[in-house]
């Protein structure tokens, strides 16, 4: 067994570890289970990537996102840690390679879905698999008080008869007592050693501003905090809306959401992550598995619908332990409009079998059919289709994926694949009657060995570039001659995929659990209680509010929170602000200066006192601000 420190060095460059990081990797090391609890940025991947390459054997590694998997395997395998993953949207063929790679090759780390527990294939494979230890990401999702629960998750302790008597590590950034209880049950974790990092943030500072301008006090915090930032808002116009307004005002600032194609996402990420634009507007959907350090500012323009969402997002600010802001902007409305949307979005089981049986039309799918079928989803041109507003269609679809019938899978950026279906013979009569596809016909042939047979992956990109054609006249041609049924053209998507975990069943045969749905939707009505009662609180430190929310005691205040500020703040004694203002007066006459010039006329060791000073100027009107610059008020 090599020493975990030398090998945390050899890979990974680190010369030690941090937080609970070495006692966690020291008990999985020894055979124990755990439970682990470590914040957002804390280094959870650590405690089974190490571990993997100090032990013989494989690391088997269950996550819900696909998207995070194939982020953790090209990281991996850039440091030259081999790894592999599995997900829906694979052909059955590339699946059972992979599957042979890991029981015979020199895998390390295999990630799956938890879904892939139910495949009768992957469980024989596993069966001669020489696995070391089973990794459970996200652990959470196990339980129906969480705020992400699936299912399929409750399945994993089924694969302890199969792996033999190796640790299981379960692994989460947020998780109430209660929660981390149904965890260990479900997981069946003998004895586990519990690691509990910290929620305590403090280098982050949490504010909740009640605001009828959202946009000005946005502008305002963006100018005043400088550094990487990120806004949230839950809907995709808004952040088209919100990026163009930010950069009429000079910021340079991207949109990010599900809507937007693959290779945009990817170069606006890219762009955000070296800092060549400083704002992402985005989505929730934006930040999981992203590691940026120097995030200074994250700004809520919507309620969250929980803590848990909330203390996750703010937690991607702050994570170089610099100082950092989380700011949610209020209005009062604002948790009127969650709570309508939670009533309109939330379906009954009348409606979530419309949506099944719907489903199935959509993807023409029969009864009896379908088993680990994938299909590309457009839920936009579903819900118009079928006429379903998005937002209740979505839950309801969530609501099938928790019953086990589905699993919806986020998009994962595959190349199109083709496969000839027609013999030789056939191809060249039909290149003689249609001469205008022989070049691209011969190019498949001659480029892709095997393509007669199974399917393979193609770039229409590098196909243009070698035919000299445009890559719209590849696609045109592509798909014209699937249309003619010469070949099989399975077309790159950005889509998320839906996948039949059961044979599509007949309304009739379809149970839906009625208690369980009307236990998700009473966990869910009171999660955004919780959120809505963090925003209107105008007395607790938000610190202690979080910390007790998830377990944890604190007999301190934070000091640096909204609700501190107006506490503790630091103030001038009447007499040196008479003196301060004089000497704020007469530089302004000279000329208007901005905030931080200001503050720099006094000697460092009063900035706090002068920055708060010169606010409460502001908000008297005694000094006036236009755009950056400060001035008197002279009426």
């Amino acid at each position: 067994m090599s020493n975990p420190k030398d090998i945390l060095q050899q890979y990974w460059g680190f010369n030690g570890f941090r937080h609970v990081q070495e006692q966690v990797i020291d008990s999985v090391l020894q055979g124990k289970d755990c439970l682990v609890l470590m914040p957002t940025g804390g280094g959870k991947s650590l405690c089974y990537q190490v571990p993997a390459m100090c032990k013989e054997g494989l690391v088997l590694v269950i996550s819900p996102l696909i998207a995070l998997m194939k982020d953790q395997v090209d990281q991996l395998n850039a440091r030259n840690i081999p790894a592999i993953y599995i997900h829906s949207g694979m052909k059955p063929m590339d699946i059972d390679r992979e599957l042979d790679r890991a029981a015979y090759g020199s895998i390390k780390l295999l990630f799956v879905s938890p879904e892939r527990l139910k495949s009768d294939l992957f469980l024989v494979r596993l069966e001669k698999m020489n696995i070391s230890m089973v990794a459970i990401d996200e652990a959470h999702c196990i339980s129906q008080w969480g705020y992400d629960f699936r299912p399929s998750y409750l399945q994993i302790a089924e694969i302890r008869s199969i792996v033999g008597p190796v640790p299981f590590l379960a692994l989460t950034a947020t998780a109430t007592p209660k929660v981390r209880e149904d965890i260990s049950q479900q997981l069946e974790l003998e004895k586990p050693e519990r690691f509990v990092s910290s929620f305590f943030r403090g280098e982050i500072s949490y504010s909740v501003l009640h605001e009828e301008d959202k946009y000005a006090k946005m502008l305002d915090v963006i100018r005043r905090v400088k550094g990487s930032a990120v806004i949230y808002s839950r809907s995709r116009k808004n952040t088209e809306l919100v990026a163009a307004f930010l950069r009429e005002q000079g910021f340079s600032a991207n949109a990010y959401h599900a809507g937007l194609s693959y290779d945009l996402r990817n170069k606006r990420q890219k762009e955000w992550m070296l800092n060549k634009s400083r704002v992402m507007v985005s989505t929730y959907a934006f930040g999981m598995g992203i590691d940026k350090p120097d995030v200074r500012l994250v700004i809520h323009l919507d309620l969250p619908e929980s803590l848990e969402e909330y203390y996750q997002e703010a937690g991607r600010a702050g994570r170089d332990r610099q100082k950092a802001y989380a700011v949610l902007l209020f209005q009062e409305g604002d948790a009127i409009n969650l709570m309508e949307r939670f009533e309109k979005s939330t379906p009954d089981a009348a409606f979530i079998r419309k949506v099944y049986s719907a489903l199935a039309t959509y993807f023409h799918l029969p009864v009896a059919q379908g088993l680990h079928q994938v299909f590309p989803f457009d839920l936009a041109d579903f819900a118009k289709r079928f006429q379903f507003t998005s937002i209740k269609a979505y839950h309801a679809i969530r609501e099938l994926e928790q019953e086990g019938l589905i699993f919806v899978a986020r998009s994962v950026h595959e190349p199109s694949q083709i496969r000839i279906k027609k013999d030789r013979d056939r191809i060249y009569e039909f290149q003689r009657a249609q001469v205008r596809f022989s070049e691209l016909l011969q190019a498949l042939l001659r480029t892709y060995p095997g393509i007669t047979e199974d399917f393979v992956k193609i770039r229409e990109t590098r196909l243009a570039k070698f035919l000299t054609f445009t890559l719209k006249e590849v696609k045109e041609q592509l798909r014209l001659l699937a249309k003619y049924e010469i070949i099989d053209y399975r077309e790159q998507s950005d889509l998320p995929s839906v996948t039949y975990l059961q044979e599509r069943l007949d309304d009739r045969n379809l149970v839906i659990d009625d208690e369980r749905i009307n236990i998700r939707r009473k966990q869910r009505q009171r999660n955004i209680e919780q959120m809505v009662h963090y925003a209107r609180d105008k007395k607790n430190c938000r610190q202690k509010t979080l910390l007790a929310y998830f377990g944890e005691k604190s007999n301190t205040d934070c000091r640096v929170c909204d609700q501190c500020y107006g506490r503790h703040r630091p103030s001038l004694s009447n007499q040196q602000k008479e003196k301060a203002f004089l000497k704020i007066e007469n530089k302004l006459k000279e000329s208007p200066l901005d905030f931080d010039q200001l503050v720099k006329l006094f000697p460092s060791s009063k900035k706090e006192k002068i920055i708060h000073f010169i606010r409460e100027l502001l908000q008297e009107n005694i000094l006036l601000r236009n755009g950056d610059k400060l001035s008197l008020n002279k009426k």
